[in-house]
C-alpha cells in the first residue's frame, strides 16, 4: 500500500533560555549562522527571506510566513 508524504514539518522543541533569546536565534544572521551553518541571509519580517548556507555547499532556504517576537517564528 502506497504511503503519503507531507511537505509539513511541525516540531515542538524545549529550550531552557528566555523566549529573547531562542527567538534571536532564528531571526539574527549571526546568531542562525553560529547556531545551523557558515552564513545566513535574513529578513525577518513576514515575506522576508530566510537563506542559510550550511556547510559551503548546501543551502537551506525559505520564506518567512509568521514573525511575532519574541514568541512565534513560522518561515517555509
Amino acid at each position: 500500500m502506497p504511503t503519503q508524504q507531507s511537505d509539513v514539518l511541525d516540531l515542538e522543541v524545549r529550550i531552557d533560555a528566555t523566549r529573547e533569546t531562542v527567538f534571536e536565534f532564528f531571526t539574527d544572521p549571526a546568531k542562525i549562522a553560529l547556531w545551523q551553518g557558515q552564513s545566513s541571509t535574513v529578513e525577518p519580517t513576514r515575506g522576508g527571506i530566510y537563506r542559510l548556507d550550511v556547510n559551503g555547499r548546501d543551502v537551506a532556504r525559505g520564506e518567512y510566513v509568521e514573525v511575532t517576537p519574541p514568541s512565534r517564528v513560522v518561515f517555509t
